[in-house]
């Protein structure tokens, strides 16, 4: 995912990271979670990075000690800087702006107030990262994933998942099969697949279709399918 816009979390509650990177995963950015502020650089240095969303409430200050050591790597001064604290005296808001500052979030973090805080980055930082929509991941081919649906004659499709994201799928029949109902602009209802061993039932529409290869647009989700779908996007973005 190189030359994507990346967010490195480092937030003491798991609960918070989890909510703060599905957030992130709905808004078709990437993230990564680190432990600690100690183990912070480590992995900078190997995944590139855009954003730090930082939790300046760690002990013995090492918030601060991390990103004082991050400001003097040249090659990490263009990382922007969220940060969230209990503390908002002028004083504390002060130490924090000697940083890169994109943004100060005040906790107890509010998901509907920190969307809008990072929308409005994204649309200010727009010239420095390119636009996207939603991330793809590929599954592996010992997953086999597959997704099988019916058409109107009672005709059983399948087709390999060569790809996926929140937004749809690319897949690739097993036998070529033509039928107005698999045209461009047609709707596919009850497609299903799993995906980390989860069901997964959408409506689709598909996009383009040539030959055995054909791509769809989720229109909806059925029952817990989008929330799987989310941990199973996680789940591969940090293997």
């Amino acid at each position: 995912m190189v030359n994507e816009l990346n967010f490195c979390l480092i937030l003491s509650s798991q609960n918070t990271t989890k909510a703060v990177s599905n957030l992130l995963l709905n808004m078709g950015i990437t993230c990564y979670a680190v432990d600690t502020p100690e183990n912070a650089l480590d992995s900078i240095k190997n995944i590139k990075t855009t954003f730090i969303f930082i939790d300046l409430d760690f002990a013995n200050n090492v918030s601060f000690e991390f990103l004082d050591k991050l400001k003097t790597l040249e090659d990490y001064t263009s990382i922007y800087i969220i940060g969230t604290s209990f503390n908002s005296t002028e004083k504390f808001i002060k130490q924090f702006q000697l940083y890169n500052l994109a943004g100060f979030i005040l906790k107890p973090i509010s998901m509907d107030i920190l969307k809008t805080k990072i929308q409005n980055l994204i649309n200010k930082f727009k010239d420095h990262f390119p636009e996207r929509k939603h991330i793809r991941v590929r599954p592996l081919d010992d997953e086999l994933m597959r997704i099988s649906f019916q058409l109107k004659n009672n005709k059983l499709i399948t087709a390999k998942v060569i790809d996926i994201s929140l937004g749809g799928l690319a897949a690739e029949l097993y036998t070529n099969y033509e039928s107005p109902e698999l045209e461009d602009e047609s709707v596919i209802n009850n497609i299903i697949f799993e995906a980390g061993n989860k069901e997964i039932d959408v409506d689709a529409k598909i996009i383009h279709k040539k030959l055995r290869f054909f791509t769809v647009k989720f229109t909806s989700f059925h029952h817990n399918s989008y929330d799987s779908l989310i941990k199973y996007i996680m789940k591969k973005l940090n293997e």
